[in-house]
């Protein structure tokens, strides 16, 4: 089992104060944090520079910079960035924690009602979770947008997990929140210590969503974990490609 790892899912829609966000990193003090909706705040600060000021040792905003991941001393690696249509994306991350390894999604999902079937499948395509769930344990973070589709589709409940507190669910919009947008999954070895949704009244001011704080471990007990060749250069085929930016 791996040492204990904090993961902070942060909404940033409409936030551009740098200076909150840098404080409210500090008062959580995440181990990786995937940002969704970082087009405002990345108009005025580049990826890597907030980064370095939080301190980070690694970040990818991807190509659309509209997420990113951050992480201290957990390395990210084969960082990939996928567009499930109609403005809507995730980015997958590599991570390994000692021996343990785990694949980390972050996803924002946008558009209207009728699209949303469509992006669904191409997240549980055979490029996507269809293919990495049977490979390593997994964690899905973001914003998914709207219940409807996402608790209506039996295939993307019978292989995901929701982890979530068992009451106060809703997430967005912060001042009064209504809607469980923004959510955690897992596949797999992945043993959760504590979720939390945070909703005190200095976030539900300054944000449009709530975010979430995981601690979990990763189990993969031997058999979860695959070692065989063939399983790694497929993981390493899928996810080559992409660039990880490093901050000293």
């Amino acid at each position: 089992m791996s040492e204990r790892l904090r993961i902070l899912s942060l909404n940033l829609n409409g936030c551009t104060d740098i200076a909150f966000l840098h404080a409210y990193i500090r008062e959580i003090c995440p181990d990786i944090v995937a940002l969704q909706n970082t087009a405002h705040i990345f108009s005025l600060i580049s990826a890597p520079k907030l980064a370095q000021e939080a301190n980070a040792t690694g970040v990818n905003s991807g190509a659309s910079h509209s997420m990113a991941f951050m992480s201290w001393k957990v390395p990210l690696k084969l960082v990939q960035e996928y567009d499930l249509g109609a403005g809507s994306n995730c980015m997958v991350a590599d991570i390994t924690l000692g021996k343990e390894r785990f694949l980390f999604f972050n996803v924002r999902l946008r558009g209207n009602f009728f699209q949303r079937p469509g992006q669904i499948k191409k997240l549980l395509s055979a490029d996507l979770l269809g293919r990495y769930d049977m490979l390593l344990p997994t964690v899905v973070a973001g914003d998914f947008f709207d219940t409807l589709w996402i608790t209506g589709h039996p295939q993307f409940q019978s292989r995901l997990q929701r982890i979530s507190p068992i009451f106060m669910r809703a997430t967005y919009p912060a001042c009064c929140p209504v809607v469980s947008r923004d959510r955690f999954y897992t596949i797999g070895g992945i043993q959760v210590e504590r979720i939390k949704i945070d909703n005190s009244a200095q976030i539900r001011k300054k944000l449009l969503h709530l975010p979430l704080v995981l601690d979990m471990q990763v189990h993969t007990r031997g058999a979860a974990f695959r070692t065989e060749a063939d399983a790694h250069d497929k993981l390493e085929r899928a996810l080559s490609g992409s660039s990880v930016f490093k901050c000293n």
